[in-house]
């Protein structure tokens, strides 16, 4: 198998940087959600009292919010950079299997033409068919072209002639 070249050396150790940035968010982020899940956080400034007391649930999760979304921005960075790398890799690999299909090229025989090109050029005698226009046909005759027996000098005579024919 042909040796596989890795490029884009600048746009690979930028993703790692910021792929360890995200991992590294979302580790913080998690530890965040979690304790501001389980401990009271701002409860006690709007208790009524200075008893402790328990903290409602809702407030619980009030508090674990901006963890949690430090957690999903660096889950979706890290999708992010995974696409960015999974981009890289293929404009590696059509780079690869280009050089392949040069190389490839270079080496197939082309295809000969098997009838020699003729010195005259097609001859169009009378009564053949030139062109189908519209649904009718044109064909060569001795002194014009004619549509349905009805002799024109050159063939946008003819086609003017159907065109006029449909539009009636």
């Amino acid at each position: 198998m042909n040796s596989y070249e890795r490029t884009y050396r600048a746009g690979r150790a930028v993703c790692a940087w910021v792929e360890l940035v995200a991992w590294v968010g979302v580790f913080f982020g998690a530890i965040a959600a979690i304790s501001g899940f389980m401990s009271d956080g701002l409860a006690s400034l709007f208790s009524s009292s200075l008893v402790q007391q328990e903290t409602p649930f809702l407030l619980r999760i009030m508090f674990a919010v901006p963890g949690l979304l430090v957690v999903w921005g660096g889950l979706r960075t890290i999708m992010d950079v995974q696409q960015t790398k999974a981009s890289i890799d293929t404009a590696e690999m059509t780079r690869e299997m280009l050089t392949l299909a040069r190389a490839f090229s270079k080496n197939v025989e082309r295809p000969r033409a098997s009838v020699p090109p003729s010195a005259h050029p097609l001859q169009i005698r009378p009564g053949d068919r030139i062109k189908i226009y519209k649904g009718k046909e044109i064909k060569k005759e001795a002194n014009g072209v004619s549509v349905d027996g009805v002799v024109f000098p050159n063939i946008l005579e003819a086609e003017r002639y159907i065109s006029d024919l449909r539009s009636k």
